[in-house]
């Protein structure tokens, strides 16, 4: 879980069957996000990938 913003707060998980990573929004999942809110769901969630890339050493990619 990461904080996107100050408005926001992501938790991120992983399908282990299919691979798949599920967004889970507090309090309400956003119709827009500022430039910055933008940036920090960007750097949240490319550090909660590495670290899975790492974990499971794999390679991994984002489609957006």
């Amino acid at each position: 879980m990461f904080r996107v913003g100050r408005r926001y707060q992501c938790a991120m998980s992983i399908d282990a069957s299919g691979g798949a990573l599920t967004c889970a929004w507090s309090p309400e999942i956003p119709t827009r996000l500022s430039k910055r809110e933008l940036r920090d769901y960007r750097r949240g969630r490319d550090a909660l990938v590495a670290e899975l890339a790492r974990l499971m050493n794999r390679s991994v990619l984002i489609v957006e």
